[in-house]
C-alpha cells in the first residue's frame, strides 16, 4: 500500500514556510530549484552563514560554513564568462556521499548563468561575504571575466593557491572589497608589487617561494594589521632595523606579525641591541589573530616561555616578541600588539 502525497500546495502560506524551514540542507537546496515561489519559500529570514567560499579549481566549488548545507558544483565548460549554454551543476554533500541523480537532474537549469547560481546560493544560506580562492586559474580563465561576476558581492578574502600568476594579481587589485589576502607561490615585481605591499589590508599572507622572499625595505612598505611571511630576507641586523622602526612608529594599523628569518636562538643579544624591553609571560602562544593556514601549521612551534615586550616610544603601545626554533639556523618570530 503507497502512502498518500503529502498536500504540500494546499497548506496555508505559513505552514508551507515552516515545512520547508525544516527540511534538511540537500532537500531545501532541490526544492529552492522548482519554481520561482519554491525558491522565496526556501530563503531563510535570518543570517544562517558567515562565510561563503567559492573554490576555482577548474569547476566552481560553493561552500557555506554551515555543517550540514551541501555544496554546489558549478562545471565550467570553457571560459568563466560562460553563458546559460556552457554551465550545469550538481549538487553534493558535504560529507562525500555520493549524490542522488534525481536530484542532480532536477537541479539542471540551463538558464542560469554562473552569477545567477552564486546568488541563488548566497540567499539559500542567507549570507554576504565570499572567500575567493583561486587554483587552476590561469590561461583558461579570463580574470576581467571573473571580475564581472563577481561585481558587487562582498569578497572579503582570496587566496591564491599554487602557480596562479598575473591572471590571480589582477583580481585582487581590481576587487575593491577585499579585506585579507592569501598569495601563492607567485608574487609580483616592480611597481605591482609596491602596490601590493602598501595597500591596507586586514590580513596580508606570502608564501615561501622566491617570488615572495622580501627584504626590509620591502617590509617597511607593508600597511596590514595582521602580517605573514613564510620566508624573508632578515637576518639579524636587518630584524633588529626593523623592531626599532616599529618602536618608532612604523605602520600604525600594526596588529601582529608572523614570520621566518635566517637567524638562530642565539643571535638574540643581536636582535635585541638598543632596544628597550622587559620580559613577560607569553600568553599569546596559540598565535589566535592569525587567519591563514601557514599560521596555524606555527601554531604548535616551540615558542619560549617568556616573551620580550617592547613599546612604541611616542605612544606607548606595547609588543610581545618571541622566537621559536624552525631549524638550526633559521627561527620563527612572531610579534604581537597587547591590548
Amino acid at each position: 500500500m503507497s502512502l498518500p502525497e503529502f498536500p504540500f500546495q494546499f497548506l496555508p502560506s505559513l505552514m508551507r514556510e515552516k515545512v520547508v524551514q525544516v527540511m534538511g540542507g540537500q532537500d531545501r537546496l532541490s526544492f529552492s530549484t522548482i519554481s520561482e515561489d519554491a525558491n522565496k519559500l526556501s530563503k531563510p529570514r535570518k543570517q544562517q552563514a558567515k562565510i561563503v567560499t567559492i573554490k576555482l579549481y577548474g569547476d566552481i566549488k560553493l561552500k557555506s560554513d554551515i555543517e550540514q548545507f551541501p555544496s554546489l558544483i558549478i562545471q565550467l565548460a570553457r571560459d568563466v564568462n560562460i553563458t546559460p549554454e556552457q554551465v550545469y551543476s550538481k549538487c553534493q554533500y558535504i560529507n562525500g556521499v555520493k549524490q542522488n541523480e534525481k536530484i542532480w537532474k532536477n537541479l539542471k537549469r540551463s538558464r542560469y548563468s554562473l552569477r545567477d547560481w552564486i546568488d541563488h546560493y548566497m540567499e539559500l544560506v542567507k549570507c554576504d561575504a565570499i572567500t575567493l580562492k583561486l587554483k587552476l586559474f590561469g590561461s583558461r580563465t579570463n580574470p576581467a571575466s571573473l571580475l564581472k561576476v563577481i561585481q558587487g558581492l562582498n569578497v572579503e578574502q582570496i587566496e591564491l593557491i599554487g602557480q596562479v600568476e598575473e591572471e590571480g594579481m589582477r583580481v585582487v587589485q581590481q576587487c575593491p572589497t577585499v579585506k585579507r589576502v592569501h598569495f601563492g607561490f607567485y608574487f609580483p615585481t616592480g611597481n605591482e608589487r609596491l602596490e601590493l605591499l602598501s595597500r591596507e589590508f586586514d590580513e596580508f599572507v606570502t608564501s615561501s617561494s622566491d617570488h615572495s622572499k622580501l627584504s626590509l625595505h620591502e617590509i617597511l612598505l607593508l600597511r596590514s594589521k595582521v602580517v605573514t611571511m613564510m620566508r624573508t630576507g632578515l637576518d639579524k641586523h636587518s630584524l633588529n632595523s626593523l623592531l626599532k622602526e616599529w618602536e618608532n612608529g612604523w605602520n600604525p594599523n600594526f596588529e601582529a606579525m608572523l614570520f621566518h628569518c635566517v637567524i638562530s636562538i642565539g643571535d638574540k643579544p643581536d636582535i635585541l641591541n638598543g632596544i628597550y624591553y622587559r620580559e613577560v609571560v607569553d600568553d599569546d602562544k596559540d598565535v589566535s589573530r592569525f587567519n591563514s593556514e601557514a599560521a596555524a601549521a606555527w601554531s604548535n612551534g616551540n615558542w619560549g616561555e617568556k616573551a620580550y615586550q617592547i613599546q612604541r616610544k611616542e605612544t606607548g603601545v606595547k609588543a610581545n616578541l618571541n622566537f621559536a626554533p624552525f631549524s638550526p639556523r633559521c627561527l620563527m618570530v612572531k610579534l604581537i600588539v597587547q591590548h
